[in-house]
C-alpha cells in the first residue's frame, strides 16, 4: 500500500511539471503572438530580405571634341554563397565542363563553409549560353551577378592616357586611375524578398537607395591628331626597324596636351593579353639622354646672359676638340661658324666652347628654368622627374658633355614642353590633359585653365630662339622636317645610349629626336618625336624629323584651324565658315570623293586600296571648308550587315539596346562613337566581331 502511494505521488508530480512546463509554453506563445508580435515578425522579414548594392555606372570620358573614348556595357560574374549550397561536387564539374577546367579547381574554391566566392569574372551573355548552369530551386547558393564593365571605343588609340579598369571595375593607369573618385558612381543598394523556393523578388514599400553615375570627363586629347601622331609613329618606328617610340603634341598657349603616343602600344579592353611593361605612358616614365635637343638650355642661357649674339663667331676646330678629357666630334668638319649656324649646323665643339664661356652655373639655372631635373606636373600617374645633377657637383667632363645633352635623362614631355615655352615667347606652363568636369546631366562642374609655371626666356630671346630653330629646318639638319606653306622651327637631336656592359658609350644603339612648332611665327603646335634604337639610321634628322614632317603635313592637309572648343555646346555660337565632315568610311574612294568634293572639301589618300577604312578628321568634325580630308583604303571592305542574314539590323537603337541585341546572337562589338546607331559592319565574320559607328540624335525641333 506504502508503495502504491509513493507510486501515486510521483504521478501527480510529473503532472504537475507538466502543466507548469506547458503554462510557460502557453505563456510564451502569447508573448511572441501577442505582446511581442511586432518584434518577431519583424526578425522573420529581416532573415526573408536581401540587401543588394546597385553599382553606379562610371563616368563618360571623351576627347576635346566630345568623342566618346570611354563607355559601359555589361557583363557577368557567376559566384556561389558556400552556407547555402546543397551539392558542391556537382556546381564543381558543371562550371569545369563550362570553363575547361579542373573540378578540382572549383571545388578548392567551394571548400569553405561559409561566405561569398567567385566563380567566374567578367563574361558575356553570349558566352554562357550554352552552359550547363544550375537554377535557384536546384541550387540556391549559386548566384549570377551583373556588373558593368568599361569599353573603349578607339581600342588602342591614347590606351597610355586613357588607362583602363580592372575586374573589380576600379581605374587603373592614366585618366582612369587619377580620376576614379570622379568617374566612379555612388552605389545603391535595394531589399529584395526571398519566398520558400529561394526566389528573389523587389520588396514593396521598403527603403532603397538609389545608385548614381559618375562624372564625365573632358580630355583636352584631339582624337584626329592623336590618330595621325599614333599611325605615323608605328610606320616610322617600323621602318626603321627601331625598338620603339613615343610622341607628344602639346597647344604651347596653353600647355593642353593635344597627342600623346607610345610604340608598341596594347589595347584596354584586353589588357590582361599584354605584359605589364606596355600599359606605361612612356612620354612621362620613361628617361633618355637627349643629345642635340637639349642645346636649347646652352642656347638660351648664351643669349639671355648677353654674352653671345647671333652673329658672334666660333672656332669649331674642323670637327676635332679635345675639351676637359673629353673629345668632342662633330658630324661634319666645320672651322668658324657664326652662334646661329653653331646651333643650325648643331656643333659639339662650338656649343661646349659657347657653355665654358657661360658657366655652368647659368646653364644649370636655366635647365631647371625650362624645367628639366623635375616632373612638369602633369595630371597622369607615374610621370618622373629625370636627372639634372646640381652644377655644384658637376665635374670638368660634367660642365663639357651636359650642355650638349649627355649626362642627363629627360623624358618626351619634358623636351616638348621646354620648346613650347620658347614658342610661346618665354613662359613655361604645366600641360594638363583634363580639360572639364560635367555633372551626369552634362552641366559644367569645372573647367581646368592654363597653369603659368615661371617665366623662363624674354620675349626677345624666345623671339632670336625661334629664328635659329626656323634656320635649323631651312638650311641646317632638320630640313626633312620643312612643310609645305608652313614655316616650322624646331631642333634635331641624336644621343649614343650608354652601354653598361662596356661602360661607355655605344656606337650602335641610339636615340633620335626632333621637337619643333607650327606656324614658327605664329606656334599653335608643339611637337616632340624620339625614336630608341633606329637601325636604318640613327640622325635625328634622317630619322625622327621625317615623322615629324608626316604628322604635321597631315594635320595642316586636313584641318586648317581648330574648330571650337568643347565650351560651345554650352551656348557659345560655332564660328561661320566651318563644314561638318561627312562619313565615308566603308564606301569605295570614287564614292567617298564624291561625297567629299560636294561638301566642298578635298580627298588625299595615304595608302593604297579601293575602299576607305578610315578618315581623318573623324565624321561630324568641324573643319573650314576647302580643307583635305585624309583617308586610309584597303583593297577588300568589311563585310557589310546584308550579306549576313543572322547579322541583326540595329540601326537606330542606342548603344546599350544594341549591344545586348548583338551580344544575344554571339558578337563581339566595337562601338565608334556616342548616341544612336547610324552603320553597323561585320570586320570578321568567322570570329563573329563587328563594328557599330554611333552618333548623338540632335533636336531639330
Amino acid at each position: 500500500m506504502r508503495q502504491s502511494g509513493t507510486s501515486r505521488k510521483i504521478i501527480f508530480v510529473f503532472i504537475g511539471l507538466a502543466i507548469f512546463a506547458y503554462g510557460i509554453l502557453l505563456f510564451r506563445f502569447f508573448t511572441i503572438q501577442v505582446i511581442s508580435r511586432g518584434k518577431y515578425s519583424e526578425i522573420r522579414k529581416n532573415k526573408s530580405r536581401i540587401k543588394v548594392t546597385l553599382k553606379g555606372d562610371r563616368g563618360l570620358i571623351l576627347d576635346r571634341n566630345l568623342s566618346v573614348l570611354a563607355n559601359n556595357i555589361y557583363r557577368y560574374s557567376l559566384g556561389a554563397d558556400l552556407s547555402k549550397i546543397k551539392n558542391r561536387e556537382k556546381l564543381a564539374t558543371l562550371f569545369a565542363r563550362a570553363t575547361n577546367k579542373s573540378p578540382r579547381f572549383y571545388l578548392r574554391k567551394l571548400r569553405p563553409k561559409r561566405g561569398f566566392v567567385y566563380l567566374v569574372r567578367d563574361v558575356q551573355k553570349q558566352e554562357m549560353v550554352n552552359w550547363d548552369l544550375p537554377d535557384k530551386k536546384e541550387e540556391p547558393g549559386f548566384q549570377t551577378i551583373r556588373e558593368n564593365r568599361r569599353i573603349y571605343p578607339y581600342s588602342q588609340s591614347a590606351a597610355a592616357v586613357i588607362g583602363f579598369t580592372n575586374v573589380d571595375n576600379r581605374g587603373m593607369n592614366g585618366i582612369e586611375g587619377k580620376y576614379n573618385s570622379i568617374l566612379q558612381g555612388e552605389d545603391g543598394w535595394q531589399y529584395f524578398q526571398m519566398d520558400g523556393f529561394n526566389r528573389l523578388s523587389p520588396g514593396l514599400n521598403l527603403p532603397e537607395k538609389l545608385s548614381t553615375k559618375g562624372e564625365n570627363l573632358i580630355l583636352s586629347l584631339n582624337m584626329n591628331y592623336q590618330m595621325i601622331a599614333e599611325e605615323e609613329l608605328a610606320r616610322g618606328v617600323i621602318e626603321n626597324k627601331a625598338r620603339g617610340g613615343t610622341i607628344v603634341m602639346l597647344n604651347p598657349k596653353t600647355g593642353e596636351v593635344l597627342a600623346m603616343a607610345s610604340y608598341p602600344g596594347f589595347n584596354p579592353n584586353k589588357y590582361r593579353d599584354y605584359k605589364v611593361w606596355r600599359y606605361k605612358n612612356r612620354t612621362i616614365t620613361d628617361v633618355f639622354e637627349p643629345g642635340s635637343t637639349f642645346k636649347i638650355v646652352t642656347a638660351a642661357a648664351a643669349l639671355e646672359s648677353k654674352k653671345f649674339r647671333l652673329s658672334d663667331v666660333i672656332f669649331c676646330e674642323n670637327g676635332v676638340y679635345k675639351m676637359a678629357g673629353v673629345l668632342l666630334r662633330d658630324h661634319k668638319s666645320y672651322g668658324k661658324l657664326t652662334f646661329k649656324k653653331v646651333i643650325e649646323y648643331s656643333s659639339n665643339i662650338g656649343v661646349a666652347k659657347i657653355a665654358r664661356k657661360v658657366g655652368k652655373k647659368r646653364v644649370f639655372n636655366m635647365a631647371r628654368a625650362f624645367g628639366f631635373g623635375n616632373p612638369t606636373g602633369i595630371d597622369l600617374p607615374g610621370e618622373v622627374g629625370g636627372r639634372l645633377k646640381n652644377a655644384t657637383f658637376w665635374s670638368r667632363s660634367d660642365a663639357t658633355r651636359i650642355p650638349i645633352g649627355y649626362g642627363v635623362s629627360i623624358t618626351t614631355l619634358q623636351l616638348a614642353n621646354a620648346y613650347a615655352a620658347v614658342a610661346n615667347g618665354g613662359y613655361l606652363l604645366r600641360p594638363y590633359v583634363m580639360k572639364m568636369i560635367l555633372s551626369p546631366n552634362d552641366e559644367l562642374v569645372k573647367e581646368i585653365k592654363p597653369d603659368t609655371i615661371r617665366k623662363v626666356l624674354s620675349r626677345k630671346t624666345a623671339h632670336r630662339m625661334t629664328e635659329i630653330f626656323k634656320g635649323v629646318v631651312k638650311i641646317g639638319t632638320g630640313k626633312r622636317a620643312a612643310l609645305t606653306n608652313v614655316e616650322v622651327a624646331g631642333k634635331t637631336g641624336t644621343a649614343q645610349k650608354y652601354d653598361q656592359k662596356e661602360k661607355g658609350y655605344s656606337h650602335k644603339r641610339y636615340v633620335a629626336s626632333f621637337v619643333g612648332y607650327v606656324p614658327a611665327d605664329n606656334p599653335q603646335l608643339v611637337c616632340a618625336v624620339v625614336i630608341d634604337e633606329p637601325q636604318k639610321y640613327h640622325y635625328g634628322g634622317e630619322v625622327a624629323a621625317p615623322i615629324f614632317h608626316k604628322i604635321m603635313q597631315r594635320i595642316v592637309d586636313s584641318v586648317d584651324e581648330e574648330p571650337e572648343p568643347p565650351a560651345a555646346q554650352f551656348g557659345t555660337q560655332l564660328n561661320s565658315g566651318l563644314v561638318s565632315v561627312p562619313d565615308v568610311r566603308f564606301v569605295s574612294y570614287s564614292k567617298a570623293k564624291a561625297i567629299l568634293v560636294e561638301a566642298g572639301l578635298k580627298i588625299a589618300a595615304y595608302t593604297h586600296g579601293n575602299f576607305v577604312v578610315q578618315q581623318v578628321p573623324v565624321p561630324d568634325h568641324l573643319v573650314k571648308s576647302g580643307s583635305i580630308i585624309s583617308v586610309r583604303l584597303e583593297k577588300q571592305m568589311a563585310l557589310q550587315e546584308s550579306d549576313d542574314a543572322k547579322f541583326p539590323d540595329v540601326r537606330g537603337l542606342s548603344i546599350r539596346q544594341a549591344v545586348k541585341t548583338l551580344a544575344e546572337y554571339g558578337y563581339e562589338v566595337r562601338v565608334e562613337g556616342s548616341g544612336f546607331v547610324i552603320r553597323q559592319s561585320i570586320l570578321n565574320s568567322k570570329k563573329k566581331i563587328c563594328k557599330i559607328v554611333c552618333k548623338p540624335r540632335v533636336n531639330t525641333g
